[in-house]
Order: C-alpha cells, then sequence, then structure tokens
C-alpha cells in the first residue's frame, strides 16, 4: 500500500476505536506494521481524529496511546520509539483535547488521564518535567469545574442522548479494568532484567531501550510510590519484634 492508502485503511479503524483491547491491539499493530514507511502520516491521523472526536472517543484515543506509546504488548520497541519522539511534540495538545479547558470534559475524563500520564512518569516513558506539568494542568483544569471559579460562570451541561450513557459506562467499566491491571504490572524493563547480559550495555539512543541504571531507577521508585507511611501498625511490629528477638525490655524509671 502506499502512504494515501495506509491513511485510509487506518482513519477507518481510528473511526471504530472503543475501550475493548482486541479494537486497540487492532490499531497499534497496523501502526507498528507502517511504522518506517509512514509514521508521520499515521500520528496525523491520530492527532486529527483526537481533534474532531467525542470526549468518550478522545479518552480511547489516550487508553490506545498508552498501550501503544508503554508498549504494553512488547513487540517492536524500535517502531514504539519512532512514535514516542512523535508523541513528545503533540503530548500536550492532546492532553489538551482529552482534558480541556473550562469544560466539563474534563471533570468526566480527568481521573483516567491523570492515571496514564502517572503510570507513564513511573515507567520513565517521557520527561518527567513535562508529564509534572501536564499533571498539573489536569488537577487544576478538573478543580476548576469542580469547585467553581468565582470570576466564571460554569460552562453548560451537554445534552447527551440514554445510548451514550449506557455505551460511556460499559466503556468506563472496560478502561477502569485495564488501569487496575496495569496497577499490577512492573515495568517491562525492571531489577532482575537489568541483571540479564543483552541489558548490560549503555542506552541504545536510537531505540531508547533502558540501561541498567535506569531499570533500577524504575525499580526503586515503583516500590517508593507504593510504599506506606510510617504508622502505628509498624510500630507495634517492631516492638513485636525486638521483645520476640531480644526479650521484653525495662521500663525506664
Amino acid at each position: 500500500m502506499d502512504a494515501f492508502q495506509i491513511r485510509m485503511e487506518f482513519l477507518e479503524l481510528l473511526k471504530h476505536l472503543n475501550a475493548s483491547q482486541q479494537s486497540i491491539r487492532k490499531i497499534v499493530s497496523f501502526a507498528l506494521k507502517y511504522a518506517n514507511k509512514c509514521p508521520d502520516d499515521i500520528w496525523d491521523c491520530i492527532v486529527t481524529e483526537c481533534s474532531k472526536a467525542s470526549a468518550n472517543t478522545r479518552i480511547n484515543v489516550l487508553f490506545m496511546l498508552d498501550a501503544f506509546l508503554a508498549d504494553d504488548f512488547q513487540t517492536s520497541p524500535a517502531e514504539v520509539a519512532v512514535y514516542r519522539t512523535l508523541a513528545v511534540r503533540d503530548l500536550p495538545a492532546i492532553v489538551d483535547l482529552v482534558v480541556p479547558e473550562g469544560s466539563w470534559d474534563a471533570v468526566i475524563n480527568g481521573g483516567s488521564t491523570k492515571q496514564i500520564l502517572s503510570s507513564w512518569q513511573s515507567k520513565h516513558i517521557f520527561d518527567q518535567a513535562l508529564l509534572n506539568r501536564l499533571i498539573n494542568t489536569t488537577e487544576a483544569r478538573v478543580s476548576s469545574i469542580r469547585e467553581g471559579d468565582s470570576g466564571h460562570d460554569l460552562p453548560p451541561l451537554a445534552q447527551v442522548s440514554r445510548a451514550d450513557i449506557l455505551r460511556r459506562m460499559d466503556e468506563d467499566r472496560e478502561r477502569h479494568k485495564r488501569l487496575r491491571e496495569n496497577s499490577w504490572k512492573l515495568p517491562p524493563m525492571t531489577f532482575l532484567h537489568a541483571l540479564t547480559p543483552q541489558s548490560t550495555s549503555s542506552m541504545d539512543t536510537k531505540s531508547q531501550i533502558p540501561s541498567p541504571l535506569n531499570a533500577i531507577a524504575i525499580e526503586f521508585d515503583h516500590e517508593w510510590d507504593t510504599v506506606s507511611d510510617l504508622n502505628e501498625d509498624d510500630l507495634e511490629h517492631i516492638r513485636e519484634e525486638v521483645a520476640h528477638w531480644w526479650g521484653k525490655t525495662k521500663a525506664s524509671s
């Protein structure tokens, strides 16, 4: 196929995008297949379709990008790296579309958007400062609508059909299921992977494969983010361990 045919077929796939893994996998596989032939055309289709779509489709696009750019299927790291380079340029614009300023769509899509951006942060997929800025922007836009900005009138609620509401509920369940599954996944390049021979070299700037040092940083960040603060249960456990190994200490007079 030439570039025009690829573009038309990919746009047709995007028009049928939904929250199911089957739909997402089909689009990701097609994009990776032609990553070396016309990645700019394929990426332009994603941004264009996102700009014209409904709030529900836009969040589906972001979930598709999550599976895509995070290389959940772990099939073509070199091809994924091509699209990550393009994503860095347009990621702020995509987040603006998914979580628009001064719109109830920001409240509807804000929670899932923040979770996806945070997962990219923990996997070190993009620059941390960029992701921090996007997360802060998302939180600010959601808060401005929920709390109400005294200087501006709240935007009107869009009229949504019953069928659209039911479809949104069904797809929200599918998306939340995916977020729960992802919360249990470790990044593909963790500490144990860092000890294998194939990952002992420094980072390959062309394919952007993580080096062992980055792998250890990802593992540390994951553990740091999931550990809880020291609390009374922890102190009680420490006292039990001390009593078990050292015996009960005499109370000081």
